[in-house]
């Protein structure tokens, strides 16, 4: 797998959004072109456009003109226009992409009885995938059970716990929490360079704090969900080729392919799994969706139960996490702390002192100093690593100071001043997120302070993020991921300590290729973009490329045999 950071830094939709035949991709899979239009609805409703990486180049298809839409009326005139404008302007193959564009979303806006309408979006190279096809079955596809609220409280309890786990073995440096109890979750997070490998000799692993087992528990949840998610993906197709390479039967492998799996999460996205389970398929009934559900269940998100004698399937809401960065979670956030918490023997009367937006939030100070509201441990355990604990008030506010030395010991576990930022203004205490609504309203970068005498702190601009008209000011709009709401000497503070710390890198699990021709780097480059895996290029330059070694293994060595 390509690197833990680049799966962090690149959501869901902007993985399609690159991929060299993103449109054949999203005609086999309506449900995939429906997610797309809603991207590019939630980009309109930011007040921005939609990024499309082959606007203007010879890529550039279709799909560019749906992305490249800078007003909803300018997509309703597409999707809907005048009788007399439908003519010689419009190519044919144009207007047959909006037409299905059109379709797609007819078929997700029809009522829920019309099962016919919304089967549409199941639908993957004309088939559809995840439906009960029995004989004492309905004939119509997207249909299910109806969901039990104890099965969805089951799933959501079941995803929940294994997330923790996940965040608990990455701070430990190790998959000793798991007591030899998860095999399949263990392998999973070794794949994803969560824990370190255990060696083939038997010998127990040092415990290791790993780069991207740091990185994972410094974002939000949605951006940990998806690394988890990625992970099942490449797992995968992992167990794919091994169970080809033990059997010598490719009929089922050459199937599964990392865009056809991308297509199945769509369809996954769109099935009404909050009041339907669904069947779970068999291996020859459907190859990938079995392997792909099967690897999901290993992280959580996937709950197996059994409906009328036969095996069916409970979606967590947290899987619509891992697909849509910019969803809101109220849902988690409130089940983390009072049902995960409290079955792990977490007394609610020990916070009643701290109001409910205050629990585990950070304020940041110009003076480096750090306020965290919280007896979180896995918190307090990533402040560890970059922060050093100066004093403890009344048991849940725990003050810490960053210092040089402090913030030169996290580069060299590999913490970037970007991560620290984006962690700071993820946790930001909310009084901080109205601050800086009420500066950005405002339009001001200084506050005066309150005795008349130098301004207080700056804070820094969101580098991509406008307003929409009547959020502006709300805490609610702040965007962690793109948005710091840190001071500013502090972000430059950092990012200056980072500049004087990064003189020299060293880069570990890579491949160095030397005398690579300009022709060769470009094959190389759009051999692992049609690949899906266009992020294992770390650096290129006259005569050379790095590429991730699991990478190369993977694709690249096997061609120069």
């Amino acid at each position: 797998m390509s690197s833990s950071s680049s799966v962090l830094d690149v959501p869901f939709i902007e993985v399609i959004c690159s991929h060299p035949a993103r449109e054949v991709l999203c005609a086999e899979c309506p449900a995939l072109l429906l997610l797309i239009y809603e991207h590019v609805v939630a980009e309109l409703q930011a007040g921005r456009r939609a990024v499309d990486v082959f606007r203007g180049t010879s890529r550039q298809d279709h799909l560019s003109e749906l992305l490249a839409m800078s007003s909803f009326s300018e997509l309703f005139q597409r999707l809907y226009p005048p009788s007399q404008s439908c003519g010689a302007d419009d190519g044919a193959a144009s207007t047959y992409f909006w037409r299905q564009v059109r379709v797609t979303l007819e078929a997700a806006w029809s009522q829920p009885c019309d099962a016919k309408a919304r089967a549409l979006l199941t639908q993957v190279h004309g088939q559809p995938r995840f439906h009960f096809c029995g004989p004492r079955d309905a004939v119509v596809p997207g249909e299910g059970y109806p969901l039990h609220p104890v099965s969805l409280e089951r799933a959501l309890a079941t995803s929940k716990r294994f997330l923790r786990t996940a965040t608990t073995c990455a701070l430990d440096g190790s998959a000793d929490a798991l007591g030899g109890r998860q095999p399949e979750l263990c392998a999973v997070l070794q794949l994803a360079r969560l824990v370190p490998h255990v060696p083939l000799t038997g010998v127990a692993p040092k415990k290791e704090v790993t780069p991207e087992g740091i990185s994972f528990c410094m974002v939000s949840l949605q951006q940990r969900w998806w690394v988890l998610v990625n992970a099942a993906l490449e797992r995968v197709l992992l167990l794919t080729r091994a169970s080809v390479n033990s059997s010598g039967n490719t009929s089922g492998s050459s199937r599964v392919t990392k865009p056809l799996l991308w297509q199945l999460l769509a369809v996954l996205s769109v099935l009404d799994t909050a009041h339907y389970i669904f069947a779970f398929p068999e291996r020859q009934q459907d190859f990938a969706a079995h392997l792909l559900l099967a690897r999901l269940a290993e992280v959580g998100l996937v709950y197996p139960v059994l409906r009328d004698d036969r095996r069916c399937f409970v979606v967590s809401p947290d899987f619509l996490h891992a697909i849509h960065w910019h969803a809101n979670a109220p849902l988690s956030f409130t089940f983390n702390h009072y049902l995960v918490r409290s079955g792990s023997g977490f007394n609610d009367s020990r916070v009643s002192a701290i109001r409910r937006e205050d629990t585990d939030t950070i304020i940041t100070e110009t003076n480096f100093r750090l306020y965290a509201y919280t007896e979180d441990s896995d918190l307090l355990n990533i402040l560890h690593q970059f922060a050093e604990l100066e004093e403890v008030v009344n048991g849940n506010l725990h003050c810490y100071r960053v210092t040089r030395d402090s913030f030169a010991a996290a580069m060299r576990k590999g913490i970037t001043a970007t991560q620290v930022l984006r962690f700071l203004s993820l946790r930001a205490h909310p009084s901080m997120l109205r601050r800086y609504g009420e500066k950005e309203e405002n339009g001001d970068t200084k506050s005066p302070s309150p005795a008349g005498g130098a301004p207080s702190s700056t804070f820094s601009a969101p580098p991509r993020r406008a307003a929409v008209a009547g959020t502006r000011g709300s805490t609610t709009f702040i965007d962690a991921v793109t948005t710091l709401v840190v001071p500013h000497s502090f972000c430059d503070q950092l990012r200056m300590w980072e500049r004087e710390c990064r003189r020299v890198v060293f880069e570990h699990h890579v491949v160095l290729l030397r005398n690579v021709s300009t022709e060769q780097q470009k094959a190389v480059t759009a051999y692992l973009a049609d690949a899906g895996e266009v992020d294992a290029v770390v650096h290129t330059e006259r005569g050379y490329m790095v590429i991730w070694e699991e990478v190369f293994d993977r694709l690249i060595a096997p061609l120069l045999e």
